[in-house]
């Protein structure tokens, strides 16, 4: 499959790639363009916590679609995979495919290679102080929890 750039203006092309791979289906499976989008987003957001937006280049996000159902649930279920790659100018959809899923729901993982794992090292070395002062400013301070304890 030929990269689609995930922007408005390929929204038809992406949509059409959805609709191909999931025919008739529609429950369990992305089949819109906001949803791959939702999913870039969200990815960036994940990985600008972990890593400098530089770094970031050749990353990808694999995600499942779907939702857990209860363990009654007897039949399979067809569900779309898809692939989107961080590249300079944004996510780009490379690979969308079918899958079956039971009960279990569908998943989202980051796949990094060991070029980024150093950024990532790198990044947590240079902002590990920010990141404990600003994760002890949301807890109470020892002063704070007296008090309300008295």
């Amino acid at each position: 499959m030929k990269p689609i750039p995930v922007k408005e203006t390929h929204r038809k092309a992406i949509e059409d790639a959805l609709k191909k791979v999931n025919g008739n289906s529609t429950a369990h499976t992305y089949t819109t363009f906001e949803e791959i989008e939702s999913l870039a987003q969200n990815a960036d957001r994940a990985l600008s916590t972990l890593m400098y937006k530089k770094d970031m280049l050749g990353v990808c996000c694999r995600s499942t679609s779907g939702k857990r159902v209860p363990n009654s649930y007897q039949n399979s279920r067809i569900a779309t995979e898809v692939i989107l790659k961080k590249t300079s100018t944004g996510w780009s959809l490379i690979e969308v495919q079918r899958e079956y899923l039971y009960n279990d729901p569908g998943k989202t993982k980051l796949e990094i290679n060991p070029s980024h794992e150093e950024a990532v090292i790198d990044y947590l070395r240079r902002n590990l102080y920010d990141l404990v002062v600003e994760k002890m400013a949301g807890a109470p301070t020892q002063t704070q929890s007296l008090s309300v304890a008295a």
